[in-house]
């Protein structure tokens, strides 16, 4: 019965550890499900899907063993939802292309033009970083400006006169570009100059579909669950094989 003890109590861990495995890799989708689910409004917004794949290590007990792992994150750029505002100072890229933005932590790219203007009478997103030109220098407008034109192009005119232009840049790889906070990308890539179209008086929304990603949600949380009862369920066989064992020995 001692081997029979130590076999089963091998199997269990060996198991346990693959499915435990498993369900951190759900955990983890959950997580990033949540996260979509919870930035549908935020404009500009590009959904992310977790890349998967197995590898082989060694199990509790020394057995080589396929473990379920997280291999990195895949960015869907697809062309969020247009809504039209008709605010002079908002503005939505269509194609390629991300504004250039001056954060406390550096230039930053985003898809989010929903922009305003400051004390200052310069260019800033919603939380007061400055959109910057494609001289990467803040854009700033005269005083008692009435009329802000943008064209398709992204240069910015004032009563008339040109101003500025937008930063609009691109990458060899937009899959190489790292998230680093609900709308902003970071990278090492070199800028290129963006094709993009911009369209003012409109917002790109998030291209996050909440209905699939509830349906995402609890598709992750039933596999999570099903994981846990055949856990549970080969514990019980093994306890009850041990028990059989027991009593055929008395």
């Amino acid at each position: 019965m001692s081997q029979l003890v130590n076999n089963t109590s091998f199997s269990v861990k060996r198991l346990s550890s693959v499915i435990v495995a498993g369900q951190d890799v759900l955990s983890q989708r959950l997580n990033v499900i949540a996260n979509a689910l919870s930035n549908t409004g935020t404009n500009g917004f590009k959904n992310v899907f977790l890349k998967t794949k197995e590898i082989e290590r060694s199990s509790p007990d020394g057995t080589r063993v396929s473990y379920p792992t997280i291999e990195g994150t895949t960015y869907d750029f697809s062309q969020g939802g247009i809504k039209t505002t008709g605010e002079q100072t908002h503005v939505a890229l269509m194609g390629q292309g991300f504004f250039k933005v001056k954060t406390l932590a550096g230039i930053k790219y985003s898809r989010n033009g929903e922009f305003a203007i400051n004390a200052n009478n310069q260019l800033i997103d919603g939380t007061g970083n400055l959109i910057l030109s494609d001289s990467d220098s803040p854009i700033a407008f005269p005083e008692n400006t009435k009329s802000i034109l943008i064209d398709s192009k992204g240069f910015v005119s004032a009563n008339g006169n040109t101003i500025g232009k937008l930063g609009v840049v691109q990458f060899k790889d937009d899959q190489l570009l790292k998230a680093c906070g609900n709308s902003f990308f970071d990278t090492n890539q070199e800028e290129m100059p963006s094709e993009a179209m911009v369209s003012q008086g409109v917002l790109e929304l998030s291209n996050v579909c909440p209905v699939q990603e509830l349906v995402n949600m609890m598709e992750v949380e039933q596999r999570f669950m099903n994981l846990q009862k055949a856990l549970d369920e080969y514990d019980k066989n093994i306890k009850r094989t041990i028990s059989a064992d027991k009593g055929n020995q008395v």
